[in-house]
């Protein structure tokens, strides 16, 4: 794989993202719904006894104990794609703000992140045009120094 570019960063859909949280939320929530359901049904049939009553409360049992590990998975899935969501927005948002501050400059920004002032940087002071490019790189480090 390549280097990340402005153009990959501006095609992450957040939306599919957001779905994908709302799909493993989903699931670990009915997961817990059902391992719910079986440990009421365990708990009226707790009187069965004999060989069946035995064999269906330990089969019962395992079961609940895989939908609760896997509702588990569930709610960690979730939770790492919400962090994501999170990433991926303030990343977005950070670029959003450099291009906007670029272009009220003349600027661009290249495929490797670097501000492109063009011939923009005739008649200003280099004092002046340094520090501007540096507020520009500062800004667009920004998320990841935190």
């Amino acid at each position: 794989m390549g280097s990340l570019t402005p153009f990959d960063v501006k095609r992450w859909d957040l939306n599919a993202i957001h779905t994908v949280f709302e799909t493993a939320s989903g699931r670990a929530d009915t997961l817990q719904r059902l391992g719910d359901s079986l440990h009421q049904a365990y708990n009226v049939l707790a009187d069965w006894h004999g060989e069946a009553g035995d064999a269906f409360r330990g089969d019962v049992g395992k079961i609940r104990r895989d939908i609760e590990a896997d509702g588990a998975e569930s709610k960690q899935v979730a939770a790492a794609v919400s962090r994501a969501e999170t990433d991926v927005s303030a990343c977005k948002s950070e670029l959003s703000d450099i291009e906007r501050a670029a272009d009220a400059s003349g600027w661009t920004l290249t495929p490797d992140w670097r501000i492109d002032v063009g011939s923009t940087w005739i008649g200003r002071d280099p004092v002046e045009f340094a520090a501007e490019q540096q507020m520009a790189r500062r800004r667009r480090l920004a998320p990841f120094n935190t």
